[in-house]
């Protein structure tokens, strides 16, 4: 066994600890110059009560720093997606195929024209003008005519080539109406977290009110 002295002096060292605890304790909740004594008569919360708050607090601070997180990515994720729209916006325009439609029309007008030639019929002035505005710089019909062919076929092979490009816009903009619902149903799940935190805080002082105790924590 331990000489008296050194029994004396180990629990004198673990009393100053415990008053250092406690002091500590009370300054976590604002009552630092509140005497122990007094104290020890107040009837604080349980420890099961206090347990369950601070699993309540933890819980919720989890959930905050989940969605905080989430919302990051979809930021990131939706700056993204407006980089590469912008981009395709600036890149040349994809024909449709009404563009096609149009060219392939335009063509069939001028072969119209030369048939009604080769045939030795009249061929109207006007609609030989209309069709040759089509084409600026060019001064035959048939020189407009096969300028015309050259114009459908190359719509025609820009539209094959660019549909991969239609796609991928119309899949990007997809994606960014739906991460833009998951930015808002985030922003709302945040709030309602907030709230309980909030709400929870509101109880917690609750229970400390009757002793006329303000808790920091």
């Amino acid at each position: 066994k331990l000489p008296m002295e050194k029994q004396l002096a180990a629990m004198q060292a673990r009393a100053a600890e415990l008053l250092q605890a406690c002091n500590q304790l009370k300054a976590r909740l604002g009552l630092g110059g509140a005497a122990l004594d007094g104290l020890m008569r107040l009837s604080v919360p349980s420890m099961e009560t206090v347990g369950l708050f601070e699993d309540r607090w933890a819980e919720l601070e989890r959930r905050l720093t989940m969605a905080a997180e989430e919302m990051r990515k979809t930021d990131t994720e939706l700056s993204e997606i407006a980089r590469r729209l912008d981009e395709a916006r600036l890149a040349q325009e994809v024909p449709t195929e009404a563009d096609l439609a149009n060219a392939r029309a335009t063509r069939d007008q001028g072969w119209h024209l030369i048939r009604r030639q080769l045939q030795g019929a009249e061929v109207d002035d006007a609609a030989l003008r209309d069709f040759m505005a089509c084409y600026p710089g060019v001064t035959s019909l048939p020189d407009a005519f096969a300028s015309g062919l050259r114009r459908s076929d190359e719509t025609s092979d820009r539209l094959r080539r660019e549909a991969g490009r239609v796609a991928e816009k119309a899949r990007l903009l997809a994606d960014q109406a739906a991460l833009g619902a998951r930015q808002a149903q985030l922003a709302g799940e945040t709030e309602a977290l907030q709230g309980e935190k909030e709400a929870s805080g509101t109880q917690w002082s609750g229970i400390w009110s009757p002793l006329s105790i303000t808790p920091r924590s």
